[in-house]
């Protein structure tokens, strides 16, 4: 279906950040303040020392990985969230929701592609809307929580198997990387200058309106020798979106006779698509996101450090839709150089409300070993997501007889978008007699649980490392999700007229108000008079529930061989995967007791190699040349919408 969109859409911003710092007591262990950064401000220190971490990680890695370095200052609350700021890397798009991206395409895949951990450790995802995708909304997650975040687009054996697309990792905050005590708190405001149908038969209003929101952040070491460290992050935000919108989804195609034909391709078509049907849409949303993340960390000695973080992150949202379409019938009573006209079928009006609630929690423990040449790292976490949504649809249509329209083609000032210009009868929207053509109410429900352990060792890998070494760990994760949908659905077909308002509102694009049902009426007294629909409504809370276990034991090692001019790599990952899907059991039309259970199992091995060159043209050269090349097996494992 091709779909001409025309939104309007304005929001004006203000925004007023506060930053505090406050001395606490410096401690000998740590280095002075570099000459670059203001020495009274300890997170000056860590975003220099974290953006040169971040330039010289991409410089030497022998994968292909970007990072974007999080600096309270510069990220002002209002846009302070995961995809905003990957969004900002090379060969990073995002998947956007009105204004807001939720989702990150990496080189252009899927991002149910993608592989998105905290620390190393896998996130649990429901998708979008609960459908079982491994796509992760980074809209939920702030920036706050992350010193910064690497995407990495190229793979050795120690990346995780299951990234197709490219792997985005938040590394978390560290308390011991500060010198003394800091604390941070950023408030915003903002004001929507759209009216939308200023908050006609919408659910929370839809007028002009304030929204703002606040962060803050307390970081501090204590212990004798400062070897103890916490942070404490925090976030709170509430907006509205009003937006309004008029398309033209469908077209019809005739022949020079005016005879319809099934579309351009046919033989004889004249050249001209004729609109089929006209639609316009008013739209308000309600968003609310808070969250707050917990970390811990112990600094035992020089070669050892542990950590704990716990975070939990929460978006609300609804969203309230009042939709209305002229449909007319594939006849054609008159066309001019500019436009046409063309018989009404019917005029639909609907209305819509969406309530969401998505949550991301989890906690997370890992400690570090490092010697002199060799490093191991124990990792382990758990985390879980949860989708709620309650959609109640109301829809009603009329059969106009003998109403026209008059239509002309799209132009510059219209986007393009074909424009109904007249109604042969202006009073028939409003004198028509309109009955029940949709009416039920959609409840959906997704939960998933999953636990990551990993264990990683490496011996003579490092980027200043010659000759060979060695990287070699395991991991193993298990997920667990399950999804419940339930539609209840009413018998169709009774007089609505009584329950139709005129709203005083004129959609964008149209030339003429259309009645709207009262939806705060029939809420209170519609639903109670409806009769269900038992057999559908039984139906439907059975036919799409599931439940989807998946078990994942990998090993990996891989060689590694430096030279000052040549890092080789060369490395197995062997993915073990096995899983069990139950879901429901239909013959005939009717959803059977119980659900079938189905086991599978994928094991998957994958070399991998990378080979990267380096070399510097004479002493004149400011930095190294590296090339990187490389060449790998892979085949992705399942997912459990499928």
């Amino acid at each position: 279906m091709t779909m001409f969109p025309r939104a309007r859409r304005a929001r004006l911003s203000g925004c007023a950040s506060v930053l505090l710092s406050v001395a606490g007591p410096a401690f000998a262990a740590d280095p002075a303040p570099r000459d670059e950064t203001d020495a009274s401000d300890p997170q000056s220190d860590i975003i220099v020392t974290a953006e040169r971490a971040a330039a010289t990680r991409k410089e030497q890695a022998p994968v292909v990985v970007d990072s974007i370095v999080y600096d309270d200052v510069e990220t002002i609350a209002a846009d302070g969230n995961i995809a905003e700021q990957l969004r900002l890397l090379p060969g990073i798009s995002t998947v956007d929701e009105g204004d807001a991206p939720r989702f990150v395409t990496i080189r252009g895949i899927s991002p149910d592609l993608n592989q998105t951990t905290i620390d190393g450790i896998t996130l649990a995802s429901i998708g979008n809307d609960g459908e079982g995708s491994r796509m992760i909304n980074l809209q939920i997650i702030p920036s706050e929580v992350s010193q910064r975040t690497e995407v990495f687009k190229t793979f050795t054996a120690e990346q995780d198997g299951a990234a197709i697309g490219g792997i985005v990792n938040i590394v978390t905050r560290s308390p011991l990387d500060l010198k003394r005590r800091y604390a941070m708190l950023d408030g915003y405001g903002s004001y929507q200058s759209f009216r939308g149908p200023d908050g006609r038969n919408t659910i929370g209003g839809s007028a002009q309106h304030w929204g703002g929101g606040a962060k803050g952040v307390f970081a501090d070491r204590f212990g004798p020798d400062g070897q103890f460290g916490i942070l404490l992050s925090a976030r709170y935000q509430s907006r509205t979106r009003n937006s309004a919108k008029w398309w033209q989804p469908a077209k019809n195609y005739f022949n020079e006779s005016g005879r319809p034909l099934p579309g351009p391709e046919a033989e004889g078509w004249d050249g001209r698509a004729v609109p089929a049907d006209h639609s316009y849409g008013s739209y308000t949303n309600r968003l609310r996101t808070a969250g707050s993340s917990a970390k811990l960390e112990w600094q035992a000695n020089d070669r050892i450090r542990a950590s704990l973080l716990g975070f939990g992150y929460r978006l609300w949202e609804s969203s309230t839709m009042n939709k209305n379409d002229f449909y007319t019938r594939a006849t054609v009573i008159g066309r001019t150089p500019t436009g046409g006209r063309s018989q009404v079928n019917s005029i639909y009006s609907r209305y819509r409300y969406d309530t969401w609630d998505k949550k991301t929690f989890g906690g997370i423990g890992t400690i570090d070993w490092r010697g002199d040449t060799s490093r191991l790292g124990v990792r382990g976490g758990y985390t879980r997501a949860i989708y709620d949504n309650v959609q109640p649809y109301v829809g009603v249509r009329t059969y106009p007889p003998r109403l026209f329209l008059d239509w002309e083609d799209g132009s510059d000032a219209t986007g393009g978008i074909p424009r109904v210009t007249g109604l042969s009868d202006p009073a028939a929207p409003f004198a028509s007699v309109y009955r029940l053509s949709t009416a039920n109410i959609t409840e959906r429900s997704a939960r998933q649980g999953l636990a990551d352990l990993r264990v990683d060792y490496a011996w003579n890998t490092e980027a200043d490392d010659r000759g060979f070494g060695v990287a070699t760990g395991v991991e193993f994760r298990r997920l667990d999700l399950s999804r419940d949908l339930d539609v209840t659905t009413y018998r169709l077909g009774r007089v609505m007229t009584d329950y139709m308002v005129d709203p005083g509102y004129v959609p964008v694009g149209s030339i003429t108000a259309f009645p709207w049902v009262d939806y705060r009426r029939a809420q209170d007294t519609l639903w109670p008079q409806l009769t269900l629909d038992a057999g559908r409504t039984e139906y439907q809370a059975r036919a799409s529930d599931y439940r989807y276990v998946e078990r994942l034991w990998t090993p990996y090692v891989s060689v590694h061989h430096a030279t000052d001019r040549t890092r080789l790599v060369a490395g197995l990952r062997y993915d073990d995967i096995g899983f069990s899907a139950f879901q429901p059991v239909i013959r005939d039309g009717v959803v059977q007791p119980g659900q079938t259970r189905a086991q599978g199992a994928m094991p998957i091995s994958c070399p991998r190699s990378r080979r990267t060159m380096t070399w510097a043209a004479g002493r004149s050269c400011a930095s190294p040349i590296a090339a990187r090349s490389a060449g790998r097996r892979r085949a992705t494992s399942p997912s459990p919408k499928q």
